[in-house]
């Protein structure tokens, strides 16, 4: 509003969701974080959020076709009532009991899970013979270092010759599914 120089404006946005009305009107800590900050934003902007019943909100959704909805005056006038001016509105009382909701202190808290790396690599189920699985492994190493660009650390002792294994390639490719 700023950036074209508009001041003063009521700014009136209408929804059908009573949920997302309860959400801005109340100052519920309950809400998860995400929600919390969003509705906070949207405090902030200052904005009139009347309720519209859902029967006058936005027809396209509800099915019908482009040439129904060309005929539709609703469509393209708003509801009939939305131009006789803000006395013909209407009107929603907001009702929330938040009497049964306990007062309650947001706390964030981060916390960091380490798990031991116990994925596997290569489903060593569908392998007959180890030095199958560890030339298969050796093979899927040496497509990660060479598509990595060597970033990995752990990989810089795999070889990065395609037509042979070298005492390295298996010793890790070992470390690995060990």
């Amino acid at each position: 509003m700023t950036q074209l120089d508009i001041v003063n404006t009521r700014i009136i946005l209408w929804s059908d969701s009573k949920c997302a009305l309860h959400w801005i009107k109340n100052h519920s800590n309950l809400l998860p974080r995400f929600v919390q900050n969003r509705v906070e934003e949207i405090r902030k902007a200052k904005f009139i959020f009347p309720y519209i019943p859902s029967e006058d909100n936005d027809v396209a959704t509800r099915g019908l076709n482009p040439n129904q909805l060309r005929s539709f005056t609703p469509w393209w006038r708003g509801p009939s009532w939305l131009v006789k001016g803000e006395i013909s509105w209407p009107q929603w009382e907001y009702e929330f009991d938040n009497s049964d909701e306990p007062e309650e202190i947001t706390v964030s808290e981060v916390s960091r899970i380490c798990k031991d790396h116990n994925f596997q690599f290569i489903d060593s189920k569908r392998f007959s013979k180890w030095l199958r699985l560890l030339r298969t492994t050796a093979w899927i190493l040496k497509f990660i270092r060479l598509t990595t660009k060597g970033r990995l650390s752990w990989l810089q002792s795999v070889s990065i010759e395609r037509n042979r294994f070298t005492a390295e390639d298996y010793k890790v490719s070992e470390w690995l599914l060990i």
